[in-house]
């Protein structure tokens, strides 16, 4: 039984408690800023105290609890402090406790995420204990811990230092029938096929899963129990024999997140145990492509892996810890997150920036993990861009599920609209002190189209939701900006053309970093205001023609030899979708995704890409090769164990794997394609696979909609498109395309008249699907 004595809340407070109770077993969890013990700070067995324990670790931690299936979880995520000078030999680690619901059993394991080092840990036992091989014995508590192999104890009276050098270590505590009958510890090999964590691997909730499990003895052991638990669970019984024993077996998880899976073998004398990762999703989202499908599994999995109580810390904790800050309130994850299925942690995230705003009416340009605002630059301290990102992730979650609203919800989103009106000049232009302007060398100190793009985007939507929710005053403010704004932003940029922003040279550029925002946004389909289409049409037409590569017209470059792969790269991809070029959008996607294994970690891409361009002659190609050597040589030193033969291969070197920024564009992107809205008259669903003619085929299951769940597959033939739906109770709008040309339409074998439309890249057929709950099978030659 768990029981949340405080839940830690950034910037409520950073302490927090948990107490578990399982099988005879109380243990006591509670981190605290400013303390330096263990997550785990007591045990007790039937009521006596067994044990205190102290981790010899300087880490920021959290705390979280969940029920899974035959056990409960605890996990409990730390990081050193990290400034610039100490980025390359900061680390991170995660501490797991497992506490079995249905034996007397305590599983201590934890994972350095970065540099083997040394762990230390001190327990305080209630007893004097006895050693004998990796058996840790007290007698008077009836209790048993077994050691793995890297670990050393040192005893010393009642006091026994545990420790181990590495990047893993894992303990294993038995009370009482079951610790008196452990006399050996066998040596077992316990593996799972397929690998679960493996890169990209994961598991569908709710979905029948058949796995394989080997256990490799080195001795006759005879008849055991082996049990799984945690995010599955099963149990069987077995003859252990010398070698290899296969057993096959049949789960269902029923529980989503990054989650435990352990295999406890129970014999005679002896209990052994193995745990794996595994990363249960919700949303399965499946193309052609092993690089894109791996990408968005390993990028959720990250946002649960690095989150740091209600806040998703802006590196990963596998990758460089170049942003010593903490968090930033410059990414879109959390609603992404709640629409790719994880509602407890989307809605977690997004509701930290509106405490927030409440609290300071405003956002900084970042905080550190302990809730604090942090100024990574005191002439661009406040955060516009950040606001709009939130009542763009806001909207996003509760046009899904307008029940979440609450008062937390309201007061963060009042503080929000309020501090955009107060922030817009009296001719409609939004203040920007972000980093969007670049540190202030952009032409743009107001109305920057980054910043206003995506406040005017966040203003519409949460307008749009607030009605939902009867909040119909507030609805009305947050458009009244919206228009405001508008009226000022088209004013501004029907003079110049397009929505031009240049950075201070010399020579002056144009800035890929603002540039493609007000298509990417404000054309997002449940925003979808067309106002601005012609000036969104040529901004991106400018920079396709000005900013791409020289020998790769797949690569926007923002500065000489470089990009970035959020704004530039990932921006562009997003306008070209909603411009209806989802063909020219898979030619910059594709670019991207060949960085996907340009790094150690796999599937992660690198926020900066820097190019050779070591065969001009000119001043700007001299620039961009020496960069690229500097930028290359600085990497390798810092951080060597991200790169390998592979990182030189390709037309840029990749730099900063695992930035947040990129990974909450990368799943808008993977949303745009997906291409599943709602309707502006809230009754029915739009769906519109953006996808490019290169795939064949295309499947989205278990797709959270306002009105249920939603699944298709897509299958593109020689003679045209299908797509095969499986939808809750609601009307739904297809939208298939882009074909050369449309002859025929059919729902369910019948022919229909659809509505054609043109598109840059070809026609596109409409039609309107039922209410009825069920399959439909709608086909465009």
């Amino acid at each position: 039984m768990l029981q949340f004595n405080q839940k830690g809340c950034i910037p409520k407070t950073t302490t927090a408690e948990v107490t578990c109770r399982t099988k005879g077993i109380t243990c006591e969890y509670r981190v605290a800023q400013g303390e330096n013990p263990s997550s785990l700070r007591e045990i007790y067995y039937q009521g006596r105290e067994v044990c205190r324990l102290t981790f010899g670790g300087h880490w920021t931690l959290d705390l979280e609890a969940h029920a899974l299936a035959g056990l409960d979880f605890i996990r409990s995520h730390g990081r050193d402090e990290v400034t610039p000078a100490t980025a390359t030999t900061g680390n991170a680690i995660t501490h797991w406790y497992l506490q079995l619901h249905d034996k007397p059993i305590l599983i201590v394991r934890r994972k350095l995420h970065r540099l083997a080092e040394e762990m230390r840990e001190d327990l305080y036992f209630h007893t004097e204990s006895v050693m004998t091989k990796r058996l840790i014995r007290l007698k008077e508590a009836e209790a048993v811990v077994i050691l793995d192999e890297g670990t050393e104890a040192v005893l010393d009276g009642k006091r026994v230092r545990l420790c181990s050098t590495g990047w893993m270590n894992q303990n294993l505590w038995c009370f009482g029938p079951l610790a008196e009958k452990i006399r050996q510890t066998p040596k077992l090999r316990i593996t799972l096929v397929p690998d679960l964590e493996l890169p990209g691997a994961y598991l569908l909730k709710g979905e029948p899963n058949k796995l394989s499990v080997e256990i490799q003895s080195k001795q006759e052991l005879g008849k055991a129990e082996v049990m799984l638990c945690g995010a599955v669970q099963c149990c069987q019984r077995v003859h252990l024999s010398k070698g290899k024993n296969p057993l096959s077996i049949k789960v269902i998880s029923e529980q989503e997140g990054f989650l435990p899976v352990c295999v406890l073998i129970e014999g005679k004398d002896f209990v052994a145990i193995r745990v794996f990762e595994c990363f249960v999703i919700p949303t399965e989202v499946k193309s052609p492509d092993h690089r894109f499908n791996g990408v968005y599994v390993e990028y959720l999995r990250s946002m649960h892996e690095r989150h740091f109580f209600n806040a998703v810390p802006e590196e990963d904790p596998r990758g460089e810890m170049r942003y010593h800050h903490g968090f930033w309130p410059r990414n879109i994850h959390g609603g992404y997150l709640y629409r790719f299925g994880f509602d407890e942690l989307g809605l977690e995230v997004t509701k930290a920036f509106g405490y927030l705003l409440e609290k300071y009416r405003f956002l900084f340009d970042a905080y550190s993990l302990r809730g604090e605002e942090v100024f990574s630059n005191p002439l661009v301290s406040i955060s516009n861009d950040g606001v709009g990102f939130y009542l763009f992730q806001a909207g996003k979650i509760l046009l899904r599920k307008p029940e979440v609203f609450d008062e937390d919800f309201r007061r963060g989103i009042a503080a929000a609209v309020q501090w955009l009106n107060w922030s817009t000049h009296w001719n409609g232009l939004l203040v920007d002190k972000t980093e969007a302007v670049d540190h202030c060398r952009s032409e743009r100190l107001s109305g920057n189209p980054y910043s206003q793009g995506i406040c005017m985007a966040g203003l519409k939507i949460i307008s749009r939701a607030l009605k939902l929710v009867d909040e119909l005053l507030l609805a009305e403010e947050a458009e009244r900006v919206f228009e405001r704004q508008m009226k000022g932003f088209e004013e501004l940029y029907r003079k110049v053309g397009y929505f031009r922003d240049l950075l201070a040279g010399p020579p002056a550029r144009l800035s890929d970093y603002s540039m493609p925002c007000p298509s990417a946004f404000l054309l997002d389909p449940e925003v979808d205001d067309q106002r601005l289409i012609e000036l969104m049409d040529k901004t991106i037409a400018v920079l396709l023609e000005k900013q791409t590569a020289p020998h790769n017209r797949w690569m926007i470059e923002g500065s000489p030899g470089a990009t970035g792969a959020s704004y530039g790269q990932l921006g562009t991809i997003a306008s070209l979708l909603n411009l209806g070029r989802p063909n020219e959008a898979w030619g910059f996607l594709n670019e991207l995704l060949n960085y996907a294994e340009s790094t150690n970690l796999k599937y992660v891409l690198p926020e900066g890409i820097f190019f050779k361009r070591n065969e001009e002659e000119s001043d700007e190609g001299k620039f961009a090769a020496e960069r690229y050597e500097r930028v290359r040589r600085h990497c390798m030193e810092r951080t060597p164990w991200l790169y390998h033969k592979g990182s030189e291969k390709l037309f840029g070197f990749p730099s900063n794997p695992g930035n947040l920024v990129h990974m909450s564009y990368y799943l808008f992107v993977v949303d745009l394609i997906c291409g599943i809205s709602h309707g502006e008259d809230e009754k029915t669903l739009r769906i519109a696979p953006k996808v490019p003619a290169a795939w064949e085929s295309f499947a989205v299951k278990n797709y959270r909609t306002r009105f249920g769940e939603l699944s298709y597959h897509l299958k593109r033939r020689a003679e045209g498109i299908s797509l095969e739906l499986t939808k809750p109770l609601v009307a739904a709008e297809v939208v298939l395309g882009p074909l050369p040309e449309v002859r025929r339409i059919a729902i369910n074998g019948v022919e229909v008249e659809p509505k054609l439309s043109e598109t840059p890249e070809g026609m596109a057929a409409k039609v309107r699907c039922s209410g009825e709950l069920g399959t439909i099978s709608v086909e465009v030659s």
